[in-house]
């Protein structure tokens, strides 16, 4: 399962900030699953709380999933090319650095 360029009460989730909605996710995730978030957030974006750095984006999904059977598989900040490979319309657009986080069932 992907999740690409989350916003609001996913973003949230996804980040730790919000166990319900990374519950649900998590229980959409087959259980020899991963589950791959694509996350662009800023700090000019205003989103109270919800990390911005890719150290923190990372710590805070391995918080929010590892609750939930999933570990890091890999994390890695995206160069512009593959931002534009996402498949993701709004990417395109994309003027940010963005965040792949792959997690999988332990």
């Amino acid at each position: 399962m992907t999740v690409r360029f989350p916003w609001g009460s996913l973003l949230r989730g996804i980040v730790g900030r919000d166990d319900v909605v990374a519950a649900g996710l998590a229980s959409l995730v087959a259980p020899a699953g991963a589950l791959e978030l694509l996350v662009a957030p800023m700090e000019r974006d205003g989103l109270d709380g919800v990390p911005t750095s890719a150290e923190d984006l990372i710590t805070g999904a391995a918080d929010a999933f590892g609750n939930h059977g999933f570990v890091i598989d890999r994390a890695a900040a995206l160069t512009p090319a593959e931002i534009r490979v996402t498949g993701s319309t709004w990417a395109r657009r994309l003027d940010r650095q963005a965040t792949l986080i792959r997690l999988v069932r332990r």
